[in-house]
């Protein structure tokens, strides 16, 4: 996997969850545009949906591709909710980049959408400038690691 497909990933995931998760306020032609450009993978179809994925559908109508992307970003914030409670009161940061692995994202990627090898390639990098710097400062910098073997399998 190359590191563009990961940044690809996060950004994607970033549009979405910064912020305060008005998951319902985004069209169909939104989640499908950005999804596209940034993952570019078929989806996998699933069955079971959620109350974010109901409220959505209830405005916009029923859509299977919204579904699995709303599905996804749903389980990534789980993520992060299930340690963030477990956090003492002053290190509280409702932030979901803070508490997912690499493992963790690329599991849910490949649950909900498929394979993360698959991912585009070429990075879109059509974020906000404030949210790769949170990307950068949460997220990559506390899995430098990672970054560093994918450059080097890369080579």
């Amino acid at each position: 996997m190359k590191p563009e497909q990961i940044y690809n990933l996060l950004e994607f995931t970033s549009i979405f969850l910064s912020g305060d998760l008005k998951l319902k306020m985004e069209s169909t032609d939104y989640y499908r545009e950005k999804y596209d450009k940034y993952i570019g993978i078929s989806m996998k179809k699933h069955t079971e949906t959620c109350d974010k994925y109901e409220d959505w559908s209830e405005l916009w109508g029923k859509n299977e591709d919204v579904k699995t992307i709303i599905l996804f970003l749903v389980e990534i914030m789980k993520y992060g909710r299930i340690k963030y409670e477990k956090l003492d009161k002053n290190e509280q940061r409702d932030f979901w980049m803070t508490y997912i692995s690499p493992d963790e994202l690329l599991d849910t990627c490949n649950k909900y959408f498929g394979d993360p090898e698959n991912i585009n390639k070429e990075r879109y990098n059509f974020v906000h400038p404030l949210v790769k710097e949170q990307i950068y400062d949460v997220w990559i910098k506390k899995n430098k690691r990672l970054f560093k073997l994918l450059r080097i399998v890369e080579e």
